[in-house]
Order: structure tokens, then sequence, then C-alpha cells
């Protein structure tokens, strides 16, 4: 019987034994679960900071191409309104040129 006794106590050791790794293998699980859980959270974070970077962003861009477009009306504006005084100008400068020849006809006669 000593025989067994001594091969059930070393089987209760080596149990005993397979029972703390057992526990020591599940406090590093949930360690590990814990750490990939601050990844994801981390990953999250960050993936919502890009967003957030990315709208601003797309909202910078949205309010330069309608600063683009409204610069662009200003200076159509501006160009018809050169155009429209430059119109003003031929028709008045063509005007005294008549006027001068008429005045030239009418001075040598």
């Amino acid at each position: 019987m000593s025989d067994q006794e001594g091969i059930i106590r070393r089987l209760n050791a080596h149990l005993t034994d397979i029972r703390k790794h057992v526990q020591t293998l599940e406090m590093e699980r949930e360690t590990q679960n814990a750490e990939i859980n601050d990844y994801k959270v981390q990953i999250n974070n960050l993936n919502e900071q890009i967003r957030l970077s990315a709208a601003e962003k797309n909202l910078n861009i949205d309010e330069t191409l309608e600063q683009q477009k409204q610069y662009e009306a200003r200076v159509d504006k501006i160009k018809q309104d050169m155009q429209h005084i430059l119109n003003k100008f031929t028709t008045v400068t063509n005007a005294n040129a008549i006027r001068h020849q008429q005045e030239l006809k009418v001075s040598i006669l």
C-alpha cells in the first residue's frame, strides 16, 4: 500500500501543480484580454480622431471651394464692370473722334 500511497501523493502533488499552472494561465489570459480590450479602445479612439480629422478637412475643403466660387464670381463681376467701362470709354472716344472730324470739316469749309 505504501507504493500506492506514494503514487497517490505524487499524483495529488502533480494535480496541485497543474491546477496552479492552470490558474496562472487563466490569470495571464485575463491580463491579455484586458490588454486587448485596451488596445481596442485605443484603436477606436484613434479611428474616431481620424474620422473627425477627415471630416474637418472635408469641411475645410468645402469651405475653400465655396470661397473660391465666391472669388471667381467677384472676379467675373469685376471683369464685367471693366468691360462695361471699356465699352463706355470706346463709345465716348468714338463720339469725340466723330465730333472732332466734323468740327475739322466745318472749320476747313
